[in-house]
């Protein structure tokens, strides 16, 4: 599950997406989030998706790959792209939870999605890689730019791999809270 993300690289947005953001350490749901829509534009979104049959909102956050083809309240989504710096896992030992944020060194990431008009859009997991899996048993289904049309047509593969630059570091517990949301929430523990 990926219930928090970051998007703070200021540069690197206006340099690759030609947007403006305010960095953001600690996304959680319910906020605006940066994403390309089916037509690869750039846009801003809910993040919580509910399907368009639904009387009530559910707020999703996240839609399993291998059950987007089979599951009613996929029905009609279309496909989006969520922009990222990085993103939270949460290792559980016992009854304590221990933060994790992963990320690609000077490098965008780029989460599968998607959404519909009406309610907004949510993040596509898959099982995690086997390198990760120690901290959660799933994680976001990554894409490589060059992947991103494959995606949007849902010409998209289960194998998708992670990136060989991905890497991992452990964080404070402060990002538990999306009231703190600074560059502080991103150090590693020692």
């Amino acid at each position: 599950m990926c219930g928090r993300y970051s998007l703070h690289n200021k540069r690197l947005v206006k340099s690759q997406i030609g947007c403006d953001i305010n960095p953001d350490y600690n996304i959680c749901p319910k906020k605006k989030v940066l994403i390309f829509n089916d037509q690869l534009v750039p846009c801003r979104m809910t993040w919580g998706y509910s399907p368009v049959w639904s009387k009530r909102a559910s707020s999703l956050i996240n839609a399993r790959l291998e059950t987007l083809a089979h599951k009613p309240s996929f029905k009609g989504t279309k496909r989006c792209i969520f922009i990222a710096s990085g993103y939270y896992e949460w290792r559980v030992v016992k009854d304590a939870k221990f933060p994790y944020y992963h990320y690609c060194k000077d490098k965008l990431m780029y989460f599968a999605g998607i959404y519909n008009e009406t309610s907004g859009c949510c993040i596509v997991t898959r099982p995690s890689d086997e390198k990760f899996s120690f901290i959660h048993d799933r994680q976001p289904c990554l894409i490589e730019e060059s992947g991103f049309d494959d995606w949007l047509k849902n010409q998209y593969d289960l194998s998708y791999a992670t990136p060989s630059n991905l890497a991992f570091y452990q964080v404070s517990k402060k990002v538990n809270s999306p009231v703190n949301n600074d560059e502080t929430i991103l150090r590693e523990l020692i």
